[in-house]
């Protein structure tokens, strides 16, 4: 999981004052801004590829760019808001997720009698290609959350068809 930079710099540290006045002094807004941007730019390095690809299997190629670029936005813009969820990766997986489902261009899906997050969890692994891991770190769980949402989808062997859509 990601950690979050809360973007916050209540009051000087006993480590900057232990480094000397001007240390402290220095440790601004300026200083915030740009370490915000650091996270922001390393949050989008880690998900972009997966929230494009994604999207492009929901949505096709030609409407994934402008609506994952759309949700990008609104994480920027909200940016301080995100880094005060419990899963700031959730709470973005949760933005484009709704994004996705609402564009006019995705086509009904028999995934849709699924919730939602349990098809995200299908699509990633399945038609993105994600390991598990990777797919629970895009969309903020923890692996054993991934794996328990995921096996409701797609059984052990032996163990049924619980999600139901795996009926002919």
């Amino acid at each position: 999981m990601i950690t979050a930079f809360s973007g916050r710099v209540p009051h000087a540290s006993p480590v900057l004052e232990a480094c000397g006045t001007g240390a402290a002094a220095r440790t601004g807004r300026k200083d915030v801004r740009a370490a915000e941007q650091t996270a922001r730019t390393a949050f989008k390095a880690r998900f972009d590829s997966a929230y494009r690809q994604y999207a492009a299997v929901r949505l096709g190629d030609d409407d994934a760019g402008d609506v994952v670029e759309a949700v990008w936005k609104q994480i920027e813009l909200g940016w301080a808001g995100l880094l005060r969820c419990p899963s700031p990766a959730g709470g973005a997986w949760t933005l484009l997720s709704r994004a996705v489902h609402a564009s006019p261009a995705r086509p009904p899906s028999p995934l849709d009698k699924l919730p939602r997050p349990a098809a995200d969890a299908f699509l990633l692994r399945h038609c993105v290609g994600l390991e598990a891991d990777r797919a629970a770190e895009a969309m903020g769980m923890e692996p054993a959350a991934f794996e328990s949402l995921y096996r409701s989808v797609v059984p052990r062997p032996g163990s049924g068809n619980p999600s139901g859509i795996f009926d002919r």
